[in-house]
């Protein structure tokens, strides 16, 4: 995997948790309504327009992780993520 493939799956997985800590009611409503682990990845794809891999992933967060200081630090590090793609791709050119 080259360092921008890297950076483009981190920065995929890091926004799923940014909307689904942005959306944490609907996300639990999801998780709680479903019928096993599978059920749930399609609810977190529907309601929230999760891809597959982010709403698998977004299942894997601890409840301790789904405070405002998580999501803080989410988005900073989807912002830093954006913009390390940026000068990755600037690089390239």
């Amino acid at each position: 995997m080259t360092k921008k493939e890297a950076i483009q799956s981190r920065l995929h997985i890091a926004e799923g948790f940014v909307r689904v800590l942005e959306h944490s009611k609907r996300a639990r409503k999801c998780i709680v309504k479903s019928k096993n682990r599978a059920h749930a990845v399609k609810l977190l794809q529907e309601e929230l327009g999760l891809t597959k891999v982010q709403a698998e992933s977004s299942l894997e967060l601890r409840m301790s992780q789904l405070s405002d200081a998580s999501l803080s630090a989410l988005k900073a590090e989807t912002k830093n993520l954006k913009r390390e793609l940026k000068h990755t791709e600037d690089d390239a050119t």
